[in-house]
């Protein structure tokens, strides 16, 4: 597998975790390029999906997605039975209206299911342990430059801890988000989840041998949140009406 798959794969079986029925109607909010849109599809879900990038929708409806491009909420469709925002309920200010808009979206019995990271609240062991990492796999020439990915701007910078803050501006935090969705659905899972491993995806080539090497951060990664819970950066929601 390819570091874009496994980023997927994690994404779909979290998904699929907490759906107990076939042949869904669902919307995703913040698809990219519809690789996990097509996943869903693939296993017989009706998927509409919206980005805000018409280069991404491009990229989704060549996979064959009904891929539209939108500002959530600014977005108006018949009801959905699941209604996914997949890594990108934190660029969406301010919450409120798309929390009001998802409840006009959803079907009475219909779920939210949500993706994200609690970016603020990375304590500095973690943040000093991804840097010890960052700097392992960099002295072994395995990472690309990516110039606009977070992990290369902490190479670039020492790996200072303010820049974990810095990067926190003009964003929703995750105690943001969980509470404004509890303030319109009841929450029926709020969990943590491996995070860090996509920032050293995304400084790899998406081949397999690249792939191989982030299933190995991401299980380090998961066998050190298992020891301390705090270490999990990743947040993920399921709540219905």
């Amino acid at each position: 597998m390819t570091p874009k798959q496994i980023q997927t794969n994690q994404t779909l079986e979290f998904i699929l975790d907490n759906i107990a029925s076939q042949n869904l109607r669902m919307l995703e909010v913040g698809c990219g390029d519809g690789a996990l849109a097509k996943r869903l599809k693939d296993l017989g879900h009706a998927l509409v999906a919206v980005d805000s990038s018409a280069e991404s929708i491009d990229r989704a409806k060549e996979l064959g997605i009904d891929a539209r491009v939108a500002n959530f909420p600014d977005f108006e469709e018949s009801p959905f039975d699941v209604i996914l925002f997949t890594r990108s309920l934190h660029h969406i200010r301010p919450l409120e209206p798309s929390l009001i808009q998802t409840l006009r979206l959803l079907k009475p019995d219909g779920l939210l299911i949500v993706e994200d990271f609690a970016f603020s609240e990375t304590h500095e062991e973690a943040a000093a342990w991804f840097y010890s990492l960052l700097t392992l796999l960099e002295t072994c020439k395995g990472l690309l430059p990516a110039k606009d990915s977070f992990g290369r701007k902490l190479l670039e910078q020492g790996g200072g801890f303010a820049l974990w803050r810095d990067h926190t501006h003009d964003i929703n935090s995750a105690t943001e988000v969980r509470e404004a969705i509890s303030q319109h659905f009841q929450i029926l899972k709020a969990n943590s989840a491996p995070y860090l491993y996509r920032y050293v995806a995304a400084m790899l080539p998406d081949d397999n041998e690249s792939g191989n090497l982030v299933l190995r951060v991401l299980d380090l990664e998961k066998k050190t949140g298992e020891l301390n819970p705090d270490f999990l950066i990743g947040r993920r929601f399921v709540a219905k009406l």
